[in-house]
């Protein structure tokens, strides 16, 4: 989907715009052939505009597609593999060198509060033993899935017990 679709929820302090630099291939002239040779047209002519494609994401703002980790399935924030640039180097523009991640509130109260849509995390878990349980179900399924291996399921359950989420 093209990136001015992305229905990411409205977080407060996080700014998306669908801003990005998409100037795409440039002709230099008939001399020009990939990156070298002689600039005949100092000022390119555009070949091809490039077209920017993201996975749509979820209520918390996770994408959907592709495989999910236990901690995207059973999130504790919202991971973005994608920033935006601060206004003096270029923002509200994308810096995608940069990911993202956005706890989700702990109460609903807390949610309101700040004006978060985001589901909270008591609402998603109620204790941190639910939490844990999501992620150990999310694990599981990967790896009856054979996309995870039985260790790496271990040390993902390890670190969602030691995790502080509803502690």
């Amino acid at each position: 989907m093209h990136a001015s679709e992305l229905k990411l929820p409205k977080i407060p302090g996080v700014t998306y715009e669908g801003l990005y630099n998409g100037s795409g291939d440039r002709d230099f002239g008939p001399r020009v052939r990939g990156n070298s040779g002689v600039i005949d047209l100092l000022i390119p002519q555009s070949a091809a505009i490039h077209k920017v494609l993201v996975p749509q994401v979820d209520a918390i703002g996770n994408d959907i597609a592709g495989i999910r980790h236990p901690f995207v399935e059973a999130p504790a924030s919202t991971l973005l593999g994608w920033n935006t640039r601060t206004a003096e180097f270029g923002g509200p523009d994308l810096c995608d060198l940069l990911g993202s991640m956005i706890p989700l509130p702990k109460t609903r109260a807390e949610a309101q509060a700040r004006g978060d849509p985001r589901p909270s995390l008591e609402e998603l878990y109620g204790t941190h033993e639910g939490y844990v349980r999501k992620v150990t179900e999310a694990a599981r399924r990967l790896q009856e899935e054979r996309l995870m291996l039985p260790e790496d399921v271990e040390l993902v359950i390890q670190e969602a017990e030691a995790a502080d989420v509803l502690h």
